[in-house]
C-alpha cells in the first residue's frame, strides 16, 4: 500500500493471508509496480518535474534501494512488462531530448532499449499480457486517440480514437490481449466520463 506524501510515499507491505504488517517504511514517489516473481518493486514521482524512478529489492522483510534514475518532468504512472524485463515512466516532457517514451531495462535502468513515440506529452503506458504490445496515450488536446506500439521493434501500429484521453485517462488489456479497455472523462467540465472497448489492438 503506497501512501503519497509529496517527494516520498509511505509504504506498508501487508500479509494477505494473516493481515499482518510484514514492513512499514517509505520510499521515493508516488506511483508503484511490483513484479511478483523477483519481489522488485519500481516507484516514481507523479507530476513533479524532475521526476525519478526508484528499484527497491525486498527480501526477508528488508527493502533494500538497488538504484534510482532521473527520468524526466512530469512523470506519470510507472509500469513494467510482464515478463519483467522491461520498465516505462511516461513523462509529459517526455523522457530524453523529445517526447518519447524510454524503453528501460528492468536489470539496469541506465540502459536504454528503445522508445515509442505515442505523440506529445506522453500520458500513459500499458504492456499488453504477451509483451508484444504497449499501448500509450499523450496529453495533447488534438491527438485524442490510443496508441497501439510494437514493443519489440518501436513502431505505430496503429491509432484508435479515444475522445477526452489527454484530459484522464485509465487503460487496461485483458488477460489474453484481445481487447483493451480504457476510461476516460473530460475533467475541465467534468463531463462524458465513459468507458471504451478497443479490440483491434494487436498486430
Amino acid at each position: 500500500v503506497l501512501s503519497p506524501n509529496g517527494y516520498g510515499s509511505f509504504l506498508t507491505i501487508v500479509d494477505m493471508d494473516t493481515g499482518s504488517i510484514e514492513l512499514e517504511t517509505t520510499v521515493g514517489g508516488a506511483s508503484i509496480a511490483l513484479d511478483e516473481s523477483s519481489q522488485t518493486l519500481f516507484t516514481a514521482h507523479s507530476d513533479l518535474s524532475p521526476s525519478t524512478i526508484f528499484k527497491y529489492a525486498f527480501a526477508d522483510g528488508e527493502l533494500t534501494l538497488v538504484q534510482s534514475l532521473r527520468s524526466g518532468g512530469n512523470g506519470r504512472k510507472v509500469n513494467f512488462s510482464p515478463n519483467g524485463a522491461h520498465v516505462v515512466l511516461p513523462c509529459g516532457g517526455g523522457n530524453g531530448p523529445g517526447y518519447t517514451i524510454y524503453d528501460y531495462d528492468a536489470t539496469d535502468l541506465n540502459n536504454v532499449l528503445g522508445e515509442w513515440d505515442v505523440g506529445a506529452y506522453p500520458k500513459t503506458a500499458v504492456f499488453r499480457p504477451d509483451n508484444r504490445m504497449l499501448y500509450g496515450t499523450n496529453g495533447s488536446y488534438y491527438d485524442q486517440f490510443l496508441y497501439v506500439m510494437d514493443a519489440a521493434s518501436y513502431e505505430q501500429i496503429r491509432k484508435l480514437e479515444f475522445p477526452n484521453a489527454s484530459y484522464y485517462n485509465v487503460i487496461t488489456p485483458n488477460a489474453d490481449g484481445t481487447m483493451v479497455v480504457g476510461f476516460s472523462y473530460n475533467t475541465y467540465y467534468d463531463t462524458d466520463k465513459a468507458l471504451y472497448f478497443f479490440s483491434n489492438v494487436g498486430p
